[in-house]
């Protein structure tokens, strides 16, 4: 009245190509992932590079701006003034040194705009603040 029953399988493979095809594309589908992810490296690379030089060129013009450009400028504009109060320079001279200092300042707060644009690059190439 007992009854034993004893199941075997076997698996055949009778559908190796589509477990070729299956493997295959499987295969094909890292390799486009691995493109995909060398590309974006490649990419944030290209940015970090980018940032960095624009960074450091105008890191460059900002100090000279600072230290030589304005004050010969301030330097100018005092000698224009002293040559003015003299009679020796016309009222036009000293604006015009007037304008090179005005200019000159104008153009290093606008460097240091730009140098903040440029770290704002810098966060967004690397994913975090800069610098840290």
């Amino acid at each position: 009245k007992d009854i034993l029953g004893i199941t075997l399988g076997i698996n055949i493979p009778i559908y190796r190509k589509r477990i070729r095809a299956g493997i295959a594309e499987a295969n094909e589908s890292v390799r486009s992932s691995e493109d995909l992810l060398s590309a974006e490296q490649d990419r944030v690379i290209y940015q970090v590079q980018q940032a960095s030089i624009r960074i450091e060129s105008i890191e460059e013009r900002i100090q000279l701006y600072d230290e030589v450009l304005i004050p010969q400028a301030e330097e100018s504009l005092a000698s224009a003034e002293a040559a003015y109060t003299t009679n020796q320079q016309g009222f036009l001279d000293l604006l015009d040194a007037e304008r090179v200092l005005f200019q000159g300042r104008l153009t290093y707060h606008r460097l240091v705009s730009d140098y903040w644009m440029a770290l704002t690059d810098m966060e967004l190439a690397v994913g975090q603040s800069f610098p840290q």
